[in-house]
């Protein structure tokens, strides 16, 4: 037990999910008797719980399941969270999606020498005569 119960965070957790009823009422005092219990007895290599402890700390320590943790307990710990994140996404996903259409498709390039995109795009210049470009920057301030 000794092994399991490191912490009273540890305590708090068994306590929450029913797997031990703390009468004493402190966490702390709970786990120091069971950190103190296990002191001078002879400890076997593996015991019952070895092999669930060694998956636990394994899975804990892979970059993939911390990120995963932190994406939940942050972004999608509740609804209206989880929705805005999604939403955040789809929109970042769009922009990028209208900027590579507008770099990949030469109709839009040659008509829209004006495009500027920070993301893809920092240094955007056209290759558009020069008569053509001062036809269309004339077009534009009489429109605008």
């Amino acid at each position: 037990m000794d092994e399991l119960i490191n912490s009273e965070k540890d305590v708090e957790l068994l306590r929450l999910e029913g797997i031990i009823e703390n009468l004493l009422g402190d966490d702390e005092r709970v786990s120091d008797i069971f950190t103190k219990l296990a002191d001078g007895v002879f400890e076997f290599p593996t015991y019952h719980y070895s092999e669930v402890r060694d998956h636990v700390n394994d899975h804990c320590k892979k970059r993939c399941s911390r990120w995963m943790a932190t994406l939940r307990g942050k972004y999608f710990n509740n609804p209206w969270a989880g929705i805005s994140t999604i939403a955040a996404g789809v929109l970042l996903l769009l922009r990028f999606y209208t900027d590579y259409s507008s770099y990949t498709n030469p109709n839009t390039l040659a008509e829209q020498c004006y495009i500027y995109s920070p993301i893809l795009l920092p240094k955007f210049t056209c290759s558009i005569d020069a008569n053509q470009t001062k036809n269309k920057i004339k077009q534009l301030s009489i429109m605008g």
